[in-house]
């Protein structure tokens, strides 16, 4: 941990690994800031890493693009497991190119303004501006868009931007998760588990991930299935 904080790229691939097969509610999501964390730095093993969890688990087709850029970034290193699986995706036409992405968002498109500022708070296909691209997820979520409005609730959940506050990060998951968003709800779920701007409640906890589960997110079905084998009671009303 000590030298994952100190930017080692090797360690911080091995504790994303470490939070990735422990696989429980959040270590997903903390497995990718460790890899991501390690692929900014050119290391080969994550970038790869980060590509798959995009593809198999958080949400494919909306993530494909942020996959693609790592898998190329993989394979200009010469990794030939990142090779394979770009020949497998195959070509795919993008939503945007880059300059129309900035000119969309630059008007006020919701959608643009999400994906130009996601990829600036991660560094992804362009110079990383954490600053930047908060404050284009601001503008996304405040339009409404229940993608932005899950990322910024993410982001006060584990400080991407600085900050860290439970209360903030449930006002903007529950506004994302009221649109039925099911990453939004896995990450209600996760906070009632945690007590996280709430006090902690395994049973509402369960609600949400069963919510989530159901609109096929993997990690709410993985945790649901442990609630159910560690005994975890539903309301009446779930």
């Amino acid at each position: 941990l000590v030298h994952a904080e100190e930017g080692d790229p090797e360690a911080q691939f091995n504790l994303g690994e470490y939070y990735r097969l422990k696989n429980g509610v959040g270590s997903i999501a903390v497995a990718a800031e460790w890899f991501l964390k390690a692929a900014i730095q050119d290391y080969a093993p994550a970038q790869m890493a980060l590509a798959l969890l995009y593809l198999d688990g958080l949400q494919p087709e909306e993530y494909e693009r942020d996959a693609r850029y790592w898998l190329q970034k993989a394979a200009q290193s010469g990794c030939e497991a990142a090779i394979k699986v770009l020949v497998k995706l195959g070509p795919r036409d993008e939503y945007m190119d880059g300059c129309d992405l900035l000119i969309a968002a630059d008007e006020g498109d919701p959608q643009a303004q999400y994906e130009l500022g996601f990829m600036l708070l991660y560094g992804v296909g362009r110079p990383r501006d954490v600053a930047a691209g908060s404050t284009l997820l601001y503008k996304a979520a405040i339009a409404g868009h229940p993608k932005a409005q899950m990322q910024i609730g993410v982001n006060y959940i584990f400080g991407k931007n600085g900050i860290v506050d439970g209360v903030e990060a449930i006002k903007w998951i529950s506004l994302s998760a009221k649109q039925n968003e099911g990453y939004a709800l896995y990450y209600l779920g996760y906070c009632y588990y945690e007590g996280i701007g709430v006090i902690k409640n395994d049973e509402q906890a369960a609600a949400y991930l069963l919510r989530s589960a159901q609109a096929g997110i993997p990690e709410a079905q993985y945790q649901l299935g442990q609630f159910y084998y560690e005994g975890v009671l539903f309301t009446e009303n779930n």
